[in-house]
């Protein structure tokens, strides 16, 4: 490509780096750093993130056989590494599904979020009536709601090294509703709101994602407002 300002288009070297830190491409490259390094930081986050989501029960590993056994209704996907570091220093492995491959025809897909203008009225109630405003998110949260597809997988290198009875390339059935499938939000949407109700929140007329209760001990009301994994609790 044409050079602009000295840099070649396209310059694959652009972007590797972050607060200092070389961001590998995949598991053998981050690997291979670490024991350049004379360290685990790389080996650590790819086997903390392998462990949440066996422990979740994320992927049920198959046979071959099985895999060739699996009607035609089933759709492959890809798995896709993702690294990163943090402030600190810290280094993230985040696993995600290729989801733009899947045809998801039929599924439910959308899921809401709470309006902007809910939060700020959440707050206004919180003051006029002297009560806490809490925040969080819930990690991992996808991963307790079922899977509504039907998607195989190929276990990459890293599950090798968490579990050396995995071998990679080791087809899997995806059981929860994993992140970068095109229904995990409206899978995780309808997990929670099932919970809610089970606590005897409601949803709001306004606004669906804000959900309420009435609390004898104080003669109040307990909101809970909901974007994807984040809460807002007054």
């Amino acid at each position: 490509g044409k050079k602009s300002n000295g840099k070649k288009r396209g310059n694959t070297q652009m972007g590797r780096y972050k607060y200092g830190i070389y961001i590998p491409r995949n598991v053998a490259e981050a690997i291979a750093i670490d024991k350049r390094e004379g360290n685990n930081l790389w080996r650590d986050a790819i086997i903390s993130e392998v462990r949440s989501l066996m422990e979740m029960g994320t992927f049920r590993p198959i046979s071959s056989a099985e895999r060739a056994n699996l009607g035609k209704d089933w759709q492959y996907a890809p798995m896709l590494a993702v690294f990163d570091v943090k402030q600190d220093g810290r280094r993230k492995y985040r696993i995600v599904i290729g989801g733009h491959v899947l045809d998801a025809s039929g599924y439910d897909t959308f899921a809401s979020n709470m309006k902007a203008i809910s939060a700020r009225t959440l707050m206004l109630v919180a003051d006029a009536n002297e009560m806490e405003v809490l925040v969080g998110d819930i990690s991992v949260a996808y991963l307790y709601a079922k899977n509504s597809m039907k998607v195989v997988v190929k276990l990459g290198q890293e599950f090798n090294l968490f579990d050396k009875s995995i071998s990679v390339g080791q087809p899997a059935v995806v059981e929860q509703a994993q992140y970068g499938q095109p229904t995990s939000a409206n899978r995780w949407h309808a997990h929670l709101a099932g919970n809610l109700l089970s606590m005897n929140f409601r949803p709001s007329r306004y606004d669906k994602d804000v959900w309420f209760r009435y609390n004898p001990a104080y003669d109040l009301y307990d909101y809970i407002g909901t974007h994807t994994d984040d809460l807002m609790v007054v």
